[in-house]
C-alpha cells in the first residue's frame, strides 16, 4: 500500500489556507478512502478514471486493524533501497470537514465532524497547538464530505526525503477483502482481470466479487 506526503496531493486548500504551512507536512503520509457500506457514484465519476478500467477495493474492520498494528513496527521508504524505518504513529482518522464561518477571522472556518458537530477554529487554539497540529492531513473543505473520507495517516519525527512511503500488510483472509469493479468495465475485462489477479497469488482466490448496482445501468459519455 502506497502513501503520499501530505504537501505532495492534489487538494492544497488545507495547506495554504486551514492550518498554517509547516515543515511538519513533509513528515506525514496518507492514503485516503472512504469510509461507507455502499457505492457513490460521484466517487466511480471522480477516481475511476479511464472509467473502463475501475475499480473499488473494500476491506474489513478487521483486516484495517491488522494492517495498522503490523505497520507500527517499521514502514519501507519508496527510492531509498528499501529504507525501512519506525513511524512515530500510525492511525486511522476521520476527515475534519471545514466551511467558512466569519470572514474577519485569518482562517475564517469552523469544523464539521462526522456526527454534524462543529468546532470553531478559535476553540482549537484555545486549547493548545498540539491539539490543532495533530489534525495536519485530516482537514477538507465542506464541498468534499460527500466521500465520506478517512485517512489512513503516518507521521515521522523528522523529514522524510522521499514522497511516497510504503506499508507492507500482513497475513489476512482475502476472503474478507472485496473489491468491485465500476459499472463501466465490460464483462469480458471484468473476467480478464480477476484471472489476472488470481494467477499472482493462490490466497487471491478467496477475494469476494461484488457487481456494481449501476452495472448495464448507465452510459459511458465522454
Amino acid at each position: 500500500m502506497l502513501l503520499s506526503r501530505m504537501d505532495k496531493m492534489n487538494d492544497k486548500e488545507e495547506i495554504t489556507k486551514i492550518l498554517p504551512k509547516s515543515e511538519v507536512w513533509k513528515n506525514v503520509f496518507s492514503l485516503c478512502m472512504s469510509c461507507s457500506d455502499g457505492e457513490n457514484m460521484a466517487l466511480w465519476g471522480l477516481y475511476s478514471i479511464p472509467y473502463e478500467k475501475g475499480v473499488r477495493i473494500s476491506f474489513s474492520k478487521n483486516v484495517m486493524n491488522k494492517i495498522l498494528k503490523w505497520n507500527r513496527k517499521f514502514v519501507e521508504i519508496c527510492g531509498a533501497n528499501n529504507k525501512k524505518i519506525f513511524p512515530q504513529e500510525i492511525n486511522l482518522l476521520d476527515v475534519l470537514y471545514v466551511s467558512k464561518n466569519k470572514a474577519d477571522l485569518e482562517y475564517p472556518y469552523i469544523y464539521r465532524r462526522r456526527n454534524d458537530n462543529f468546532i470553531s477554529y478559535d476553540n482549537f487554539k484555545s486549547n493548545s497547538e498540539i491539539e490543532l497540529s495533530q489534525l495536519i492531513g485530516c482537514i477538507k473543505n465542506d464541498a468534499w464530505r460527500y466521500e465520506n473520507e478517512v485517512r489512513l495517516r503516518v507521521n515521522f519525527i523528522n523529514k522524510i526525503n522521499c514522497d511516497k512511503i510504503k506499508i507492507s500488510l500482513p497475513e489476512i483472509d482475502y476472503s474478507e477483502i472485496n473489491i468491485m469493479f465500476s459499472p463501466f468495465v465490460s464483462n469480458e475485462d471484468r473476467l480478464k482481470y480477476i484471472n489476472i489477479i488470481n494467477s499472482i497469488n493462490d490466497e487471491y482466490k478467496k477475494i469476494v466479487y461484488e457487481e456494481s448496482i449501476f452495472s448495464g445501468l448507465v452510459n459511458l459519455k465522454t
